[in-house]
């Protein structure tokens, strides 16, 4: 089928290419013969349960809302939960990332005249740049154990505190405490270290079939990472339990699902969410094993190449038609494109470009008529890998 009206361009970028294809075949045959590299192909898809009449994003058809985690950046401090002179002169080290990806190294001193008192990490070089852009510790370069130091141990019955203003009041929420250090100790334990991007997974009721399942995820960090994590299931349906990323320490850094899946069929839904299960990103429905979303982060360009391939939206309603609006940014471009059409029972649009690095596609319904809350909308998406 030939390409809808969408301009073929070949954009040079260094020795990389900016491709447009005229098909999605010509799409998969690049993908699968482009040297020695490896490709994964992905399915997003929607399908509405109502109707939304002002053009509000339909990301899945479940019993929960699921929401795009944002690229919020914060601002850290340091304190302990009781006075202590023993914390005097002593100061704690920490190496974290900004939502960019770049690591980082900040300090920050305890408080002479009074330890439980917030002090605001700066920067480990100058000690004059305070640190107003954390979204997660290092643990990728650092490791547990390194990535959070203190130079004296927590005194008895006493926590060492990083995170944000009224940390140590809120030590038991994971958006507030990011990192405490038990009593006796220098470094926080495993589980005891938290990001912006952290994620846990919870089941919506219980089956005893679906106990012990291993729910797999591949995410993107906000600086267009690709990275693997699981989450496994206990016989206690009502647990809310951490992902773990495949070199052993807890998510920090999610930022986009790509993949959600598990083994088998769910009984009862898997939610990706937060630490209370208030808020999610992902959901792999009952009676499937794959995640239902549309939203689509690209790969910074160091690790692949991120297409937008064809997008197809179908229902059983020979009547009605159906508005789909998608934006996307070609690889070249800083300024995201905006394709409306109209969808007439089942039809499918063929885009096939490269993604500028580290951008977001999104899918719009953009009606309220008949079709919009019946459609289903599936768009595949090709990742080529440069390593």
């Amino acid at each position: 089928m030939a390409n809808q009206g969408y301009t073929h361009r070949i954009i040079k970028k260094g020795s990389e290419e900016g491709r447009s294809f005229e098909d999605y075949g010509s799409l998969h045959r690049y993908a699968s013969f482009h040297g020695s590299k490896k490709f994964r192909e992905y399915i997003a898809n929607c399908t509405p349960t109502v109707t939304d009449g002002g053009g509000t994003a339909k990301a899945v058809a479940s019993s929960t809302a699921v929401s795009d985690k944002g690229k919020t950046e914060l601002t850290l401090v340091l304190a302990a939960d009781t006075d202590d002179v023993e914390y005097d002169g002593q100061s704690v080290i920490i190496y974290y990332q900004n939502a960019a990806g770049d690591s980082k190294a900040a300090s920050a001193a305890y408080n002479v005249a009074n330890s439980t008192t917030e002090v605001a990490f700066t920067d480990l070089a100058t000690g004059l740049v305070a640190v107003a852009d954390f979204y997660c510790f290092d643990q990728d370069k650092y490791g547990v154990g390194t990535c959070v130091i203190s130079s004296v141990v927590a005194q008895a019955g006493d926590n060492i505190c990083i995170g944000i203003t009224g940390l140590v009041a809120g030590i038991a929420d994971p958006e507030i405490c990011f990192a405490h250090i038990n009593a006796a100790k220098d470094v926080p334990l495993l589980a005891d270290i938290y990001g912006v991007g952290s994620i846990w997974g919870e089941r919506e009721a219980d089956d005893t079939d679906d106990d012990a399942l291993v729910s797999s995820i591949i995410y993107l960090t906000p600086a267009g990472k690709l990275k693997e994590a699981t989450c496994t299931n206990t016989t206690t349906h009502t647990a809310i339990i951490r992902y773990v990323d495949e070199n052993g320490a807890y998510v920090g850094d999610f930022y986009r699902v790509r993949i959600l899946e598990t083994t088998q069929n769910l009984v009862k839904a898997h939610h990706v969410c937060d630490h209370d299960g208030a808020t999610h990103y992902a959901v792999i429905e009952a009676l499937s094993h794959v995640s239902c979303h549309t939203s689509y982060f690209a790969c910074k360009e160091s690790d692949c190449e991120s297409y937008l391939g064809m997008i197809y939206c179908g229902w059983s309603i020979t009547t009605d038609t159906c508005t789909i609006k998608i934006t996307y940014t070609p690889y070249g471009d800083t300024i995201g494109h905006v394709r409306q059409r109209i969808f007439k029972l089942s039809q499918f649009i063929q885009i096939n470009e490269r993604l500028a690095p580290a951008t977001e596609v999104t899918m719009t319904i953009q009606d309220s008529g008949v079709a919009a809350g019946l459609c289903t909308v599936e768009a595949l998406y090709i990742d080529v890998s440069l390593l």
